[in-house]
């Protein structure tokens, strides 16, 4: 099963399901802070790069959580603070952008726009106040040794 809240990213990926020929996958449109599951549904719930993309990162967590079954594996990656570092080479303005969204974000709770870079430790100290213990923490330091991207595997309390 998969979820998008864009129908093109969707279209995407029914084309690739297809000429993998990729069995019984179901894709569907719908938000990551509104899934269209039952609780405790899923046994594996992943979630990569979306939490830059969310209004809030706590309503789309507690609504993974929501839907995983208790004893479930969360797998989430994001941006870390080195990810627009790799625009600099290229002279581009969008690093110094993200770095102001994140501040504003960090400092007010409010994103104003998508691409925020999140702390994994804030996601890791988030998932532990919904009850998740981390399992695992893989971090990505590609960009003057700041983290570019970070992985985090927890599993839900029982």
């Amino acid at each position: 099963v998969g979820v998008d809240l864009d129908e093109q990213f969707l279209g995407i990926a029914r084309v690739e399901f297809k000429r993998r020929s990729v069995p019984n996958f179901s894709l569907i449109r719908a938000s990551a802070t509104n899934l269209p599951f039952m609780d405790e549904f899923f046994d594996v719930v992943t979630c990569f790069l979306v939490l830059p993309h969310v209004p809030n990162d706590k309503d789309a967590l507690a609504e993974l959580a929501r839907v995983l079954k208790k004893g479930g594996t969360l797998a989430i990656s994001g941006h870390g603070s080195g990810f627009p570092l790799r625009y600099v080479k290229r002279l581009k303005f969008k690093p110094l952008l993200m770095y102001l969204w994140s501040l504003i974000y960090a400092v007010t709770g409010k994103k104003l726009i998508r691409n925020t870079l999140q702390n994994y430790k804030n996601v890791c100290h988030d998932l532990a106040e919904m009850g998740f213990v981390v399992d695992g923490i893989t971090l990505s330091r590609k960009s003057f040794g700041l983290v570019e991207t970070y992985r985090i595997k927890a599993s839900k309390g029982e």
